[in-house]
């Protein structure tokens, strides 16, 4: 396992999956090419993003982005809790990004699409706060961990896929 102190690690590629999730749902011919810094959608037919879009109505400038520091990320989560709402650091930024881009004549929403408990460490640590795990993510903790620990380097990860 591969470890990261940022809050925010793989937020794109969550985001693009999110993306191509809904997409999905309710587009069959829709698939989705992943890149670290943009998201490309595309039917199976090969047909570009503008099409897709063009073909349901869809305007491209009605798709926001953003992004947060994790010092925001983790003030937005601490501004969360205090309204009564335990979020993760994924959904933070998803809803302050929506927030901070919403017309006052605009209603929207936002999906978290983890448990809290995804990020417990974090959460933790951010919110100053035990958090109990879910009984159903519980059972497994107890579970043996079948992972191993490593740095961030590609020499090293190398040589351990080469010796199993």
């Amino acid at each position: 396992m591969i470890k990261s102190e940022t809050v925010r690690k793989r937020f794109a590629k969550i985001l693009t999956s999110n993306i191509r999730n809904i997409l999905q749902k309710y587009y069959e011919e829709t698939a989705v090419v992943r890149h670290w810094d943009y998201i490309e959608v595309r039917s199976k037919n090969e047909e570009n993003s503008e099409e897709l879009f063009k073909r349901n109505g869809w305007d491209l400038t009605d798709l926001g982005s953003g992004m947060l520091s994790d010092s925001e990320t983790e003030d937005t989560l601490k501004a969360m809790q205090s309204k009564g709402y335990l979020c993760e650091p994924h959904g933070a930024i998803a809803y302050q990004v929506l927030k901070d881009q919403l017309k006052a004549s605009e209603t929207g929403i936002f999906l978290c699409t983890a448990h809290p408990a995804k990020f417990k460490e974090s959460v933790e640590r951010i919110l100053g706060i035990q958090l109990p795990l879910p009984e159903t993510l519980d059972k497994h903790n107890q579970l043996p961990l079948l992972s191993d620990e490593m740095d961030n380097d590609f020499a090293q990860l190398r040589a351990y896929l080469l010796k199993s």
